[in-house]
């Protein structure tokens, strides 16, 4: 039998994993001894700003509201579907800028800059899907 995960579910895999891996990024040039923590702070500080919105909805989502809905599991529909390629999309540009500076092809400085300019210039794509699929109530769920 082949497992079925909820949009909501997927929603939040890729929320968190594109964060862990965005945030390790400025970490990895701490720890391999390519930028000074004056310049890895504020990678991080951007990094917990662009993404502060989305995964503390998603957080309280499933630390208040997940476990009262009993873990039910339904098919990811269209509109989850669209949910989680506008996420990726968003989460590619922030990973991206990130990547860019631990390739050595962007200073940290500049890497950290266009993620403040990027994150809220495209939350458009992000922000309705978030609200839809975490900010609904019980007799609503996808």
């Amino acid at each position: 039998m082949k497992p079925e995960f909820s949009a909501r579910t997927l929603l939040a895999a890729v929320w968190l994993i594109c964060f862990a891996t965005a945030v390790s990024m400025p970490l990895y040039l701490q720890v391999s001894h390519r930028a000074e923590w004056g310049t890895i702070k504020p990678a991080l500080d951007a990094l917990s700003d662009v993404y502060a919105p989305y995964l503390g909805l998603i957080l309280a989502f499933y630390f208040g509201t997940h476990s009262r809905l009993g873990g039910r599991r339904t098919s990811v529909t269209p509109a989850g579907i669209l949910a989680i390629i506008l996420s990726m999309l968003w989460n590619v540009f922030i990973v991206g800028c990130a990547l860019l500076a631990v390739l050595g092809y962007l200073p940290i400085e500049e890497s950290t800059q266009r993620i403040l300019e990027i994150g809220p210039k495209f939350a458009w794509l992000v922000a309705p899907a978030i609200g839809y699929f975490f900010a609904k109530s019980k007799s609503a769920e996808a």
